[in-house]
C-alpha cells in the first residue's frame, strides 16, 4: 500500500490497484498514466520544457531536459517490469535523475537562465516527485526477500 496525494496504491496478487481515499473505491492500475507519481514527473518535465526549451546554452538545456524526461520514463518502464528487484532498480533510476535535475537547476540559478522565484518553483515540484517516486520505491523494496 502507498499514499500518494489522495490516492493509495496497493498489490492485489500481480494487479496494481489504485484506492481512492476519498471515495474508497477501487480500480485497476491499467497503465503507468494511472500512477500520481508518473503524473508528477510528467509535470516535472514539462515545466523543465518551459523553462528552458528556448535556453541557448544547448549542453544545459539539453541535459536538464535528458533528466526530466528519464524519471517519467523510467516509472513507465517500472510499469512493463515483472520482478521487485527490477522495479526497485527503474525506481533509483527515477529518483537520481529527479537529483539530477535539482542539481542543473541550482546550475541555471548561477547562470542566470532562472530566478529565485523560478528555482523555489521547480523545486517544489521536483522535490514532490522525488517523494511520490521514493514512497513507491520504499513500497516496492518491502516485497524483496
Amino acid at each position: 500500500e502507498y499514499k500518494c496525494n489522495t490516492q493509495y496504491v496497493v498489490l492485489h496478487g500481480n494487479k496494481w490497484e489504485v484506492i481512492s481515499n476519498k471515495f474508497f473505491s477501487m480500480s485497476p492500475v491499467q497503465k503507468f498514466t494511472d500512477l500520481e507519481c508518473w503524473k508528477s514527473a510528467r509535470k516535472t518535465t514539462n515545466m523543465m520544457y518551459d523553462l528552458f526549451s528556448e535556453l541557448r546554452d544547448f549542453a544545459f538545456r539539453d541535459q536538464i531536459l535528458r533528466a526530466a524526461i528519464s524519471i517519467m520514463n523510467n516509472v513507465a518502464e517500472w510499469f512493463g517490469r515483472q520482478s521487485t528487484k527490477e522495479r526497485v532498480r527503474f525506481m533509483d533510476i527515477a529518483i537520481a535523475s529527479t537529483n539530477e535535475v535539482q542539481s542543473m537547476l541550482y546550475l541555471g540559478l548561477d547562470r542566470k537562465y532562472i530566478d529565485e522565484k523560478k528555482l523555489e518553483m521547480a523545486l517544489v515540484q521536483t522535490t514532490e516527485t522525488m517523494n511520490l517516486v521514493y514512497g513507491f520505491r520504499r513500497h516496492l523494496e518491502k516485497d524483496i526477500p
